[in-house]
């Protein structure tokens, strides 16, 4: 996760994320977040939303997102 994390910073630090019009986060859910990782996503949607399109995709059902992201705020956001 530390990965993932080190590469969204990395673009959104950079400004790469606000300037496209849509981000697919494809196969969210692989592994659980980590507290950076929460943070990093929690960010992104916050920033991009009602400004820019995102669509994440994931075989992970919904109601077992809360487990997934592993804090129920952010989760619920």
């Amino acid at each position: 996760m530390w990965k993932f994390f080190i590469f969204i910073n990395s673009l959104f630090n950079g400004g790469k994320i606000e300037r496209q019009h849509l981000l697919i986060i494809d196969d969210f859910g692989i592994q659980p977040l980590d507290a950076q990782s929460r943070s990093a996503l929690m960010e992104i949607i916050e920033d991009r939303h009602g400004k820019c399109s995102t669509i994440i995709t994931s075989h992970i059902p919904v109601s077992k997102w809360h487990e997934l992201i592993g804090q129920q705020i952010i989760a619920d956001a």
